[in-house]
């Protein structure tokens, strides 16, 4: 058997002239292009047009609603082959989503089984149980995770347009329907503007918060704080390691290798060490806005508050003013005497800077 079920984007009609090994006179509006084409693949792979078979009411027959809400149609097709069409013994969509449910009713004649042979039930619960252990370990459960700002005054909303939207899909009646609709769509503007009345304030609450750290130099306080106004988690991935020839290294072991060879060199182990010894001369007398290559300052902070700042900005439609200003190290251009003097000045000791 055979079974081929989608979303076609295409419309076959009711006329089944010419096609009546392919499709009954129960389909739904006027066949386009891609009904033609379906058709043309049905004829060539020996299938059946399962919801053309059987004479239901319109709403059962519409698969799909326009975003309108008013236009329906039946785009979406349940295949079967033309050897089991009289094992299809019902078809018909259930309103949902934009796409409907389509729900099809099999039944198939088994041959009788020996009694020496297991049960195909005994099988089949086998096989449920391997499929479900091997989907918890490699995918788990779905998670819903609550939006922090909503309140519950918002939920109790939520639930209120819930409870509409089901009356819409019990509704037989049009008239019923486009009353029930224009009661969803007065409460989704009521959870909309309650939810945005919530993050508001969330928002707002966590800015003061992340204020007083920054005021009291609570740094810990404010990254945390910052990064939960930016919502995003920031994903750190490890440099890619190249052998000598321009290589990648894909495998652990040649990596730790590569790893080894380079720290090995005296020179780069020296040239650390004054490293380390000079910024920790030059760390106190750095201003404490200086950001990047420093303990506990790292740019990302910086750029989230900015981002921060200016999504604020813009959601509350408030005026915001900015000047970038661009500072060039440009160590390689100027004198190492110079560098060396600096040093000095700054405090380092001139048994490294000399």
């Amino acid at each position: 058997m055979m079974i081929v079920m989608g979303d076609f984007n295409a419309k076959v009609g009711s006329d089944n002239r010419n096609s009546e090994d392919i499709m009954g006179k129960h389909g739904l509006g006027n066949r386009n292009n891609n009904g033609e084409s379906l058709l043309g693949m049905c004829s060539n792979y020996q299938l059946t047009i399962g919801g053309t078979l059987f004479p239901h009411n319109v709403v059962h027959k519409a698969t799909w609603k326009s975003p309108d809400g008013h236009t329906t149609n039946q785009i979406d097709h349940f295949l079967i082959s033309r050897k089991w069409r009289n094992s299809l013994f019902d078809l018909r969509a259930y309103r949902g989503a934009d796409h409907y449910l389509l729900i099809a009713e099999i039944k198939l004649k088994i041959a009788k089984i020996r009694k020496t042979q297991p049960l195909r039930q005994e099988k089949w619960e086998e096989v449920k149980e391997s499929l479900q252990k091997i989907a918890e370990e490699n995918l788990g459960y779905q998670r819903h995770i609550k939006k922090p700002w909503i309140s519950d005054g918002t939920w109790e909303k939520i639930k209120e347009r819930k409870k509409i939207k089901q009356k819409i899909l019990q509704a037989g009646h049009s008239t019923q329907i486009r009353t029930l609709e224009e009661q969803y769509l007065t409460k989704n503007k009521e959870v909309k503007r309650s939810a945005r009345r919530d993050k508001r304030l969330w928002t707002e609450e966590l800015a003061e918060k992340a204020q007083m750290a920054a005021e009291i130099n609570d740094s810990r306080t404010l990254y945390r704080t910052t990064k939960t106004l930016a919502i995003k988690n920031i994903n750190r991935k490890c440099s890619i390691v190249k052998d000598k020839e321009g290589n990648i290294l894909a495998s652990k072991e040649d990596q730790l290798h590569r790893w080894t060879e380079f720290f090995s060199k005296p020179q780069q182990i020296i040239a650390t060490v004054i490293q380390k010894r000079i910024s920790d001369a030059l760390e106190p007398t750095l201003r404490k806005e200086q950001a990047d290559f420093r303990p506990q300052r790292s740019c990302i902070d910086q750029i989230n508050t900015l981002r921060i700042i200016i999504e604020q900005s813009q959601e509350f439609r408030s005026p915001l003013y900015m000047v970038l200003v661009d500072f060039q190290r440009a160590f390689d251009t100027i004198k190492h005497i110079a560098i060396w003097k600096a040093l000095r000045e700054k405090g380092v000791p001139e048994k490294i800077s000399a």
